[in-house]
C-alpha cells in the first residue's frame, strides 16, 4: 500500500534534518524550487475547473508540495555525499528478497507467505496487483546507484551489480508482465549503448542468453502469454488496441476544452463518463494509462511542458556522461557512472510509449521524484572517488 513509501519519504526527510540544520539556497536550488512551485500551482488551479468531486482533486494536489521538501532533501544528501555507506544497501537485500520470492513461487506455485501463482503472471509478495516485474525494471537503476556508491571494495561491487542484473533479468521476465519486459529491453538498450566500447559488452551477451534462457525456463507460460497477447490484438475488437488508443483519444478530446491548464486532477475519471468524451466503451477509466495523456488533459500544456522538460535533462545528463565515459572509461568515476544510471532510471519511469499508472499515484510519484532528487544532486556535485 502507499503507507510504507509514504512513511520512508517521512524517514529521509527527518533524518536528513537531524544531521543538517540548515539548507543553503544556492541559484540552481531557487531555480529547482521555483519550476515545481509554479507547477504546484498550476494543478491547484486546474482543480478549480472540476465540478464532481473537487475535494478528491485537492487531496491530491495541496500535499504534492511534500515533493518538493522531498526532492530538495535528496538532493542536499548527495551534496553531503552521504549515499557512500552501507546503510543503504537495506534496501538491495529487501531487493534481492522481492526476485527470490517470485522465484520461489515461479518454481513451487506459492511465495515465502504461502500466496499461490495465479494465471500465466508472478506475482510474489504483491498478490494481486501484479507488479512484481514493474517493480523490479523501475527500480533497478536505483539499486544499481546505491551498490555502485556502497563501500564495498571494487571486486565485490563488481560481483554484486552482475548478480543483481541477472537476477533482475530473471525475475522480470517469469513476471510475465508484458511492459515491464519492454522497459526491461530499453534499459538494456541504454547500458548496451554506455559500455559498448568495452569488454563490458561480453557481460551483456551473457546477459542476452541468460534472457533467452529464462524465457524457455517455462515455456508453457510464455506461450500462453503470448497467445493471450495476440489474440487480444488479432481479434475483431482489438482489445488492447482499441481500448488504450480509445483512451488517447479522449484525453485530447478532454483536453480540446482547456488546452492551457487542463481539466484539473482526476477529471479524465469524471469526464470520461460523459458521453461528448466517450469514443468507445473502453474510453471510461479512472485515467489514460499514460503519464504524457494524463497530463495532456488534467493539467493541459503546461504541465505536460514540465514532463517534456523532464525527458530532456535526462536525455541531456545521459549525453553528457556517455561523453565523459566514452573518452575514458573508469569504475571509480562515480559522478558519469551515477548520472548514467539515474538518468537512465528516471528514462524508463517516465518512458511514452508504454502503458503506464496514474501519475498521482503516491508510489508512482515517490519513485520518479526520487531519481529527480538524486539526479540534480549529482548535476550539481561532482561525487567523490
Amino acid at each position: 500500500g502507499p503507507l510504507l513509501p509514504e512513511i520512508g519519504i517521512l524517514f529521509v526527510i527527518l533524518f536528513f534534518f537531524l544531521i543538517k540544520k540548515k539548507i543553503v539556497f544556492s541559484s540552481d536550488l531557487k531555480k529547482i524550487i521555483f519550476l515545481f512551485l509554479i507547477f504546484y500551482f498550476l494543478i491547484n488551479i486546474s482543480n478549480l475547473s472540476i465540478d464532481k468531486n473537487i475535494l478528491q482533486s485537492f487531496k491530491v494536489s495541496v500535499f504534492y508540495l511534500r515533493f518538493l521538501i522531498y526532492i530538495i532533501v535528496l538532493r542536499e544528501l548527495i551534496l553531503l555525499d552521504h549515499f557512500k555507506t552501507n546503510k543503504t544497501l537495506f534496501f538491495v537485500f529487501f531487493y534481492i528478497f522481492i526476485i527470490l520470492d517470485g522465484a520461489t513461487q515461479f518454481y513451487t506455485g506459492s511465495n515465502f507467505f504461502g500466496q499461490e501463482k495465479e494465471g500465466f503472471k508472478i506475482s510474489g509478495i504483491f498478490g494481486d496487483e501484479q507488479i512484481m516485474g514493474s517493480f523490479l525494471v523501475k527500480l533497478l537503476p536505483l539499486t544499481l546507484f546505491l551498490i555502485f556508491n556502497s563501500n564495498i571494495d571494487d571486486i565485490k561491487k563488481k560481483i554484486i551489480i552482475m548478480s543483481i542484473i541477472l537476477l533482475s533479468l530473471f525475475g522480470i521476465v517469469i513476471s510475465n508482465e508484458f511492459n515491464s519486459i519492454i522497459l526491461l529491453g530499453v534499459f538494456l538498450f541504454f547500458v548496451f549503448v554506455l559500455l559498448v566500447k568495452f569488454k563490458i559488452k561480453y557481460f551483456l551477451i551473457i546477459c542476452s542468453i541468460f534472457l533467452i534462457f529464462s524465457q524457455i525456463s517455462d515455456l508453457s507460460s510464455q506461450t500462453n502469454r503470448l497467445k493471450s497477447v495476440y489474440s487480444n490484438i488479432s481479434s475483431p475488437d482489438g482489445t488492447i488496441i482499441n481500448s488504450y488508443s480509445s483512451m488517447i483519444k479522449t484525453s485530447i478530446l478532454i483536453w480540446k476544452q482547456n488546452k492551457v491548464i487542463g481539466s484539473g486532477i482526476k477529471s479524465y475519471e469524471n469526464l470520461s463518463k460523459k458521453k461528448e468524451f466517450q469514443v468507445s466503451i473502453y474510453s471510461e477509466q479512472n485515467h489514460p494509462h499514460n503519464y504524457y495523456f494524463q497530463l495532456l488533459c488534467e493539467t493541459g500544456l503546461i504541465g505536460l511542458s514540465f514532463l517534456i522538460y523532464i525527458v530532456f535533462i535526462s536525455l541531456k545528463n545521459f549525453a553528457i556522461s556517455y561523453r565523459s565515459l566514452l573518452k575514458k572509461f573508469s569504475f571509480h568515476d562515480r559522478a558519469n557512472i551515477s548520472k548514467s544510471l539515474l538518468s537512465i532510471g528516471l528514462l524508463i519511469n517516465i518512458f511514452p510509449f508504454v502503458p503506464s499508472g496514474n501519475f498521482f499515484n503516491n508510489w508512482l510519484s515517490i519513485i520518479i521524484f526520487t531519481y529527480i532528487g538524486l539526479l540534480l544532486g549529482c548535476v550539481k556535485n561532482k561525487l567523490k572517488t
